[in-house]
């Protein structure tokens, strides 16, 4: 896998990176949840962009709030 200078990757060097399937970042491109450029006909994408796909679809658990009945 070669990086360019600019640091972006191809959608199958992404998947590589990742561990995630080319067709499921390509498919993540066409539904714009992922940070991408497209130059020409080709899509590049930053290194980080699975891990901040991930990131900003994390659910974190919510406290429990008592009442102050209980």
């Amino acid at each position: 896998m070669s990086v360019r200078a600019d640091g972006l990757l191809s959608p199958r060097e992404l998947a590589a990176l990742s561990g995630w399937s080319t067709g499921r970042i390509r498919a993540l491109i066409s539904e714009n949840q992922i940070r991408h450029i497209k130059v020409g006909s080709r899509y590049l994408l930053p290194r980080d962009a699975m891990d901040e796909f991930v990131a900003n679809k994390m659910i974190s658990p919510q406290s429990h709030k008592l009442n102050a009945g209980e």
